[in-house]
């Protein structure tokens, strides 16, 4: 994978734009930029294995340590120009390459060439309020949250349109934006699990509004609306469940040191969501045309670091979510959509970190998936389990958990209990992102009932980096 002319170009553009403009008093250039890559290797045939562990491993989070081999590279040339009068626009562009790509991150998927995942512009520094930003273009929101931990974006609010951030109210500061998602291809690449024929994929627009510390205190809450165009199917049922709006609630809170105890931090983060914002995939912006109207989600997050003593860190991320009526993407019994189905899904997991010397440390991480499906409508009722452990010497040019760059060499173990593997023989919904290759003792979505209990053992090599 490389970057290609396209990239060269607009970096090149960026910096003679911050070299030759001379109407403002002041022009600022920076460039940063996000990079992991590595490799997996299945020790049963030797053969490399791109699947990581998990239950819903490949799209709605994992435990990462060990457990990825994918690269992915950001690039976010940034231009500022500041005026005499201190207003200041800034133009960013966020160049993005990954090896598994999803969404409206390209021009056309899998063309194996770069995209940009943001360009807009904004504009502060106004009397008014110095610190409020207004935006427009295609970007993040500020409120982009997710466990570094837990691969999992809890808080995805991504798109294109316009909005302000941290406007001030006195007793808190305002985000608000209006975004438009589509994802690509969204008209004709879709199939229906149930008609077999083509589903198309409506474009969502979301309206999202933060309030960010409430009082003085730790305490944000947000309130999104997502509207979903036309779903377009030949099964008419499924039209007709299809959610057309949706809702989420969330509030979070950041707690003083590590959960009111220790040095480090902490995140606690309530959410309820309903219709097009329910689901797996509660949070994030461009899911609302695979659910149905009935599903409600509630879900609740732990994640922190804990600074135990120096050179030891441990980090922690604990998960809850429960799911009514569960029916993403028109699956199940096409005349009942999910009204008796329930699901509850738990995740907890440590990562500790021991800086031996400066440039070498030891980390290990132990984590645990439980999924329970309880409903006439499930095929297969009870407890999906999932546990993996990691150990992982690493090489580090600056001390401490966010040190980087970090070269790692790891290996890792993960199981299945019986109860995933007769999930997965029966193609139950939720796991169908879980796909292993059968023949390194690994789950599949072929019938494992011979012998159920199902394991692996990875080992692997790592590079991460941010500037």
């Amino acid at each position: 994978m490389k970057i290609n002319a396209i990239a060269a170009a607009v970096i090149t553009g960026l910096t003679a734009c911050a070299i030759a403009t001379p109407a403002v008093a002041d022009t600022d250039f920076e460039f940063h930029g996000y990079v992991r890559s590595g490799t997996l290797w299945n020790t049963n045939d030797g053969n490399r294995r791109g699947y990581r562990m998990g239950l819903r491993a490949n799209s709605e989070g994992y435990f990462r340590l060990g457990n990825e081999e994918d690269t992915k590279i950001e690039l976010l040339p940034t231009l500022k120009w500041t005026g005499g009068d201190g207003v200041w626009a800034k133009f960013r562009v966020n160049l993005t390459e990954q090896t598994q790509d999803t969404g409206d991150w390209k021009e056309t998927k899998y063309d194996g060439e770069d995209h940009f995942r943001e360009a807009f512009i904004e504009l502060g520094g106004f009397s008014f309020d110095p610190k409020a930003v207004i935006w427009a273009g295609k970007r993040y929101s500020q409120m982009e949250i997710s466990s570094h931990q837990y691969s999992y974006d809890y808080l995805q609010n991504n798109g294109t349109g316009g909005g302000f951030e941290n406007l001030s109210l006195g007793f808190a500061t305002w985000d608000l934006g209006l975004y438009s998602y589509s994802a690509d291809g969204a008209l004709d690449k879709v199939t229906s699990r149930e008609s077999e024929k083509k589903t198309g994929m409506p474009d969502e627009t979301s309206v999202n509004t933060w309030l960010h510390g409430i009082g003085g205190s730790g305490l944000d809450v947000q309130f999104k609306y997502i509207k979903v165009g036309d779903v377009r199917s030949d099964n008419a049922t499924i039209v007709s469940q299809q959610a057309q709006e949706g809702l989420l609630i969330s509030l979070l809170y950041n707690t003083p040191g590590f959960f009111w105890f220790g040095n480090g931090y902490g995140k606690i983060c309530a959410q309820y969501a309903k219709g097009a914002d329910a689901g797996t995939k509660t949070g994030q912006n461009g899911w609302g045309w695979g659910q149905n109207r009935r599903q409600e989600t509630y879900r609740v997050i732990f994640e922190g670091l804990w600074d135990v003593v120096q050179d030891f860190s441990v980090s922690f991320f604990a998960m809850y979510q429960h799911d009514k009526a569960l029916n993403e993407w028109g699956w199940g019994d096409i005349n009942n959509l999910g009204t008796d189905r329930t699901a509850d899904f738990y995740a907890i997991g440590v990562r500790p970190y021991h800086q031996i010397s400066r440039h070498f440390a030891m980390q290990y991480e132990i984590g645990y998936e439980a999924e329970h499906h309880s409903g006439s409508d499930w095929q297969v009722n009870g407890t999906a389990q999932f546990w993996k452990a990691t150990i992982c010497p690493t090489l580090t040019l600056d001390a401490g958990y966010w040190g980087r760059p970090q070269l790692r060499a790891f290996a890792t173990y993960g199981q299945w209990n019986k109860k995933t593997a007769q999930m997965l023989s029966v193609g139950e919904t939720e796991f169908g992102n879980a796909k292993y290759v059968g023949n390194t003792g690994v789950l599949t979505n072929s019938s494992n009932s011979d012998n159920p209990t199902k394991h692996a053992f990875q080992v692997g090599i790592q590079a991460e980096a941010w500037f």
